[in-house]
């Protein structure tokens, strides 16, 4: 597993502290009631038309998209 999650979010710190920006980490919940962090960024998706009630899909990438680097499969 790479690092390049908290590599990224040290240099956006470092770049300006006053950003207030860092990567978005999700937690997933499994059917037990557990909490888990998965350790892959998430893609932020936006619906197309905001009419329609169906919420957008999420996106987890299979590659660390900073160095290429396969996740392990979760």
């Amino acid at each position: 597993m790479c690092n390049c999650i908290e590599e990224i979010n040290k240099k956006l710190e470092e770049m300006s502290p006053d950003n207030n920006t860092k990567l978005d980490i999700p937690f997933t919940w499994s059917t037990s009631g557990s909490i888990s962090r998965v350790d892959r960024v998430r893609i932020v998706t936006c619906k197309r038309d905001d009419k329609i009630r169906k919420k957008p899909i999420s996106i987890q990438p299979a590659y660390c998209p900073f160095c290429g680097l396969v996740y392990d499969s979760q």
